[in-house]
């Protein structure tokens, strides 16, 4: 059985713990007051749009505990990240969302009886430029990382940490308990039970502890990171697993010149960082092939400074 969502680990993922650009702080105890109006994901027709209805939900449910009550238009997001009849991958749904930007239901909604052709028709250009348009006048925006991937029972008092950042984007099947990726929720809370947001069976489902958890997703709403303009120059060699600030200087280069996310100015040269370098280093050749093979973007010497110091 499969109802829509798909898992697949890139190396470039970014996992709890590492150079993601997420600074973990308690945000909330208990996600319950802030959850969204209820919206069926089937109207009968199955859309296997389950990864966005629960990304869109994700968020949503930070903004309202921020103040902000907004809806999401589910439907725009399941057209421009590529949805098919066999669902969606949960990295490639999010990506889309920071990539296209976002309609409200109103602009772009999802009525009942509506054909799997209907819901997925080509979203006219002008509603594409208004979600862009939102995008860009938001004062926030995502970033995510994983905190559980292939561990079919993760800890439950790390995920009850990560849960007072953000609820959890979780893809476990549809109802049997078992270790599969068949269906993507949102996790909102843990008590006695695991406390799920669902896009079927009427909003909120309880399981047991024991419920299996395989893949879970941390989307972060934070404040929108300010472009990077001045950056001082690089001084000094850097090395992997270096932390300060000429490091921070070398992430908002690579950001500026798009080997790197926004946000990932952390100060830690570690496992994104060092791709970054890698492929930066590649194409304007400022590294021995030899070298670059042996050091796989470890290492920012002066060939590599000069240049960055030069763009």
């Amino acid at each position: 059985m499969n109802t829509g969502v798909q898992v697949k680990l890139k190396p470039t993922d970014w996992q709890v713990g590492a150079d993601t650009g997420i600074v973990y702080k308690e945000v909330c105890q208990d996600w319950t007051p802030y959850l969204p109006m209820y919206e069926a994901q089937e109207r009968p027709t199955r859309t296997q749009a389950c990864v966005s209805f629960s990304c869109t939900k994700a968020i949503q449910t930070q903004l309202k505990q921020q103040g902000i009550n907004i809806n999401f238009s589910d439907r725009f997001l399941a057209k421009m990240s590529g949805t098919t009849e066999k669902g969606n991958g949960l990295q490639a749904v999010l990506d889309a969302f920071k990539k296209y930007g976002w309609l409200l239901e109103e602009d772009y909604p999802y009525p009942y009886g509506m054909t799997f052709e209907e819901y997925y028709k080509e979203i006219p250009q002008e509603l594409k430029d208004k979600a862009l348009k939102n995008k860009e006048d938001a004062d926030w925006e995502v970033k995510y990382e994983w905190a559980n991937i292939n561990l079919c029972n993760p800890n439950l008092e790390e995920i009850k940490k990560q849960l007072k950042q953000a609820p959890l984007q979780v893809a476990t099947s549809y109802s049997s308990g078992l270790c599969n990726f068949e269906h993507a929720m949102l996790l909102f809370h843990i008590n006695d039970k695991i406390n799920i947001f669902d896009s079927y069976r009427g909003g909120v489902v309880k399981f047991p502890l024991n419920y299996a958890l395989p893949a879970l997703m941390k989307i972060v709403v934070v404040p929108k990171t300010p472009d990077i303009t001045t950056i001082p120059p690089l001084t000094k060699d850097l090395r992997y697993g270096d932390r300060n600030n000429e490091v921070k200087y070398l992430q908002q280069k690579l950001i500026k010149l798009g080997y790197l996310s926004k946000g990932l100015d952390t100060g830690w040269y570690y496992n994104l960082t060092v791709l970054a370098v890698k492929k930066f280093q590649k194409d304007y050749r400022v590294a021995n092939p030899v070298i670059l093979a042996w050091n796989g973007g470890k290492l920012v010497s002066n060939l590599t400074r000069v240049k960055l110091n030069n763009l």
